[in-house]
């Protein structure tokens, strides 16, 4: 038999308030006739966003989402968005932080 450890809960996550009255529909979408997938091998040495943005330029894509699908990265800058103490600001992301090569 398995023994269950209770752990606390986790807090709430903040609750994003825009301004303006609330859309009706939740989630609003449109069908994109021109839509294209793309399977790319980011080039070595380049930044991610170099690596990512200029192919998808040569293809004629002017916006786009992703998903990294691995690798190794030699070095990893990241921000994240803590409260604004002042409480004025939604969102207001740190400095970078570096974590060094990630897998």
């Amino acid at each position: 038999m398995t023994d269950f450890i209770t752990a606390a809960p986790l807090p709430r996550a903040r609750t994003l308030v825009h301004p303006g009255p609330v859309g009706p529909i939740r989630i609003e979408h449109r069908h994109a006739t021109l839509g294209r997938h793309f399977r790319l091998g980011l080039e070595p040495g380049r930044t991610m966003e170099d690596a990512i943005i200029e192919p998808l330029m040569r293809l004629g894509v002017h916006s786009a989402s992703m998903t990294l699908l691995g690798g190794r990265l030699s070095s990893l800058l990241y921000c994240v968005a803590p409260p604004d103490p002042s409480g004025g600001r939604v969102a207001n992301y740190s400095r970078p932080n570096e974590s060094g090569a990630v897998t």
